[in-house]
Parts: C-alpha cells; sequence; structure tokens
C-alpha cells in the first residue's frame, strides 16, 4: 500500500514535481490492462497490425512518445502540447506543404491553449 501511494504523490495534483523533484505516475495492474486494452483497441479499429508486427509496432509506439521535459511544470506541458500537435497535424492527410503545416501547428497550439 505504501509503495502504490508513493507511486501516485501527484495523481489528481497540478503538478508532477514534489518538492522540487520530477515524479513519474505508476498505476496499479488494473489501470495499466485498462490501457492497454484500449491501445490494442485502437491500434485494431485503425488497421495496425499490432500482433503481426508487434515488434516495429512497439518501436513505433516509443518514437511516438518521446520523454517530456520534466524540470517545470511549463515545460513539460509546453512538450506535452507540442507532441499532442504535431501528432495531430501528421495525422492529416490533406497537408500540401510546409506553409500550410506551420499554419496548421498554430490552429492547433491555439485549441490546445483553449483545452486548458
Amino acid at each position: 500500500v505504501n509503495q502504490l501511494k508513493a507511486n501516485r504523490a501527484t495523481f489528481g495534483r497540478d503538478t508532477g514535481l514534489l518538492e522540487g523533484v520530477w515524479q513519474d505516475e505508476y498505476g496499479p495492474s488494473e489501470e495499466i490492462l485498462e490501457l492497454g486494452n484500449y491501445v490494442a483497441e485502437l491500434l485494431t479499429q485503425r488497421h495496425y497490425r499490432w500482433i503481426t508486427y508487434n515488434k516495429a509496432v512497439k518501436n513505433f509506439i516509443s518514437d511516438a512518445f518521446p520523454p517530456l521535459p520534466n524540470d517545470s511544470d511549463k515545460a513539460h506541458r509546453e512538450g506535452y502540447d507540442r507532441q499532442r500537435t504535431m501528432a495531430r497535424v501528421l495525422s492529416t492527410t490533406d497537408l500540401q506543404d510546409v506553409k500550410e503545416l506551420q499554419q496548421r501547428c498554430d490552429v492547433l497550439e491555439a485549441e490546445n491553449e483553449s483545452l486548458r
């Protein structure tokens, strides 16, 4: 129980920092299983051959979730917003040039701000 509490010390708080030190979140097996089921269903519905190409999909997931900065809440939030924006921009199929890509990034960054 004490380990579970320690692993969830920042759960529900606005900050991942405790006494100036970043605290990663770790969930119990039920939450891990639920997230795994969600991702498996998402991959299936979106036509990823995650069973046949399991290692390749794991590499892709690793690439899609690079480490976020954790030296401050602001840096962490900005890193998350940047990754979310890039994922949303790159998931569209109608981009024609770099200028359009930048405009789309600007729009999505503004949307991210409004979601707070």
